[in-house]
């Protein structure tokens, strides 16, 4: 893996970081809003925080799996001379 596969790989583990962690914290966030008296805006956020943390992995995993593939130019290069 160049060095391009794996900034590519650490910005796609940060993000899924990321966003494993901030809809983790939407959810006390959105108790505090509840009780602060933002009830549909506290419920909101509950509601999705919840959602949202179980299905960053699968959408992360979906955009990986959509990914394209790009192809080495050295490796391009090779195969032609084998040939």
């Amino acid at each position: 893996m160049g060095l391009r596969g794996q900034v590519d790989s650490g910005l796609r583990w940060l993000a899924r970081g990321l966003l494993s962690w901030a809809s983790f914290a939407c959810i006390p966030i959105g108790m505090m809003l509840v009780v602060a008296g933002w009830h549909t805006l506290g419920g909101l956020l509950i509601v999705g925080g919840i959602i949202a943390y179980f299905l960053v992995d699968p959408i992360m995993f979906l955009l990986d799996l959509g990914s394209p593939k790009g192809r080495d130019p050295e490796d391009e290069g090779s195969r032609q001379a084998r040939k």
